[in-house]
């Protein structure tokens, strides 16, 4: 069974934690106020409520982070990421040697320029977030945007193609673009009422080339109030609350009211992917996974004085006779594992009826006639 997932959101002036248990159905939120020693605070809090983890991942709110899609000519490798870096020094505040990024290549023409939706920041609000996990000894899963994780409280059913995703948290609004469920684009605005946000998603979707949109979801905080608004009405769009899963339903059913938006984004970080499309933990730090073709292929069989070759025990095994003195293996080789296993007893059966021994046929033979 799936052990608790823990994600946390990090904002200038809050941390909010959220602990979600497969095994218990529950959900623990808690929120740390700014001070000294934060990573102290967040070890204590842990301790006290008797949670234990393993690792933990981290969401930073969208106004920390730099979101942009750069248009480059065409390469690959290392020469693409170093034309990245090129550009992306143009669109951030802070110096080129500063500068934390990781991209993605977006679909586009074959012939056209290529299209990377990029994310960037600062390294100390890196290297921050990473400190917070130190003191609680926690293994950092995965350093995202917070509003990039909100797709993981979907349902897998979705079908619409363009969706506008507007999430209110803390007086901010973050938007997240979606087509047929991959992340297009991210901004965040300052809006106070529907109206505001009408004209920033008009906005958005003339940034994107987009003619419009299938679906305006809206959650988080006041989210009653702005899906009311006429103004968003006159998109030619549904505006409804997002369709979420029903494990994503029940968790944010639990949370406090208080400070609400947040602690749905703590949520998705915590129910997020451990291989985000977009991921601003440095590489020497990220869980080790093993490719799915990798893992598809068979393995060929070891070479004698290899480290995987069976030791003399596994050959000994394997040289035994089984019942009825067949000569089949009590264990065999399975390269897809790399190690010996041992055979059935049904399959030794089978091999034992299918082949009469030499006892018995021996026996046969003597009382047949001459």
């Amino acid at each position: 069974m799936m052990g608790p997932r823990a994600g946390l959101y990090l904002r200038d002036d809050r941390l909010t934690v959220v602990v979600t248990s497969a095994r218990r159905g529950s959900v623990d939120c808690f929120a740390l106020e700014p001070g000294e020693l934060p990573a102290a605070r967040l070890k204590s809090e842990l301790e006290t409520r008797q949670i234990k983890l393993r690792g933990m991942r981290i969401g930073l709110a969208r106004p920390l982070l730099t979101v942009k899609t750069l248009e480059l000519p065409p390469a690959r490798g290392a020469q693409l990421t170093e034309m990245v870096a090129f550009e992306l020094e143009r669109h951030v505040p802070f110096p080129p040697e500063d500068m934390r990024f990781d991209f993605v290549p977006l679909p586009g023409a074959a012939k056209g320029p290529l299209r990377v939706l990029v994310v960037a920041c600062e390294r100390r609000t890196v290297d921050g977030a990473l400190r917070l996990l130190e003191e609680p000894r926690l293994k950092p899963w995965a350093l995202t945007a917070a509003c990039h994780d909100l797709p993981a409280l979907l349902s897998r059913r979705q079908r619409t193609r363009f969706m506008v995703w507007a999430h209110r948290a803390g007086g901010a609004t973050d938007l997240i673009c979606l087509n047929h469920g991959r992340l297009e684009l991210s901004r965040t605005v300052p809006v106070k009422d529907g109206d505001e946000l009408a004209k920033e998603v008009a906005a958005t979707l003339h940034l994107l080339g987009w003619r419009a949109c299938d679906a305006i979801w809206i959650s988080g905080d006041e989210a009653p109030d702005f899906l009311a608004a006429p103004a968003l009405a006159e998109l030619d769009a549904p505006v409804t609350e997002p369709p979420l899963k029903p494990v994503a339903r029940a968790l944010i059913e639990r949370l406090p009211e208080e400070d609400l938006g947040a602690a749905m984004l703590a949520v998705a970080v915590a129910l997020g992917s451990r291989r985000p499309v977009l991921n601003l933990l440095p590489k020497d730090l990220r869980p080790r996974t093993f490719s799915r073709s990798s893992s598809s292929s068979p393995a060929p069989p070891p070479s004698p004085g290899s480290s995987a070759w069976p030791s003399s025990s596994a050959r000994a095994i394997s040289s035994t006779a089984t019942r009825n003195g067949s000569q089949e293996p009590s264990a065999r080789w399975t390269p897809r594992s790399r190690a010996w296993r041992p055979c059935p007893r049904s399959w030794l059966r089978r091999s034992a009826c299918s082949r009469p021994s030499r006892r018995s046929s021996g026996a046969t033979s003597a009382r047949s006639p001459s």
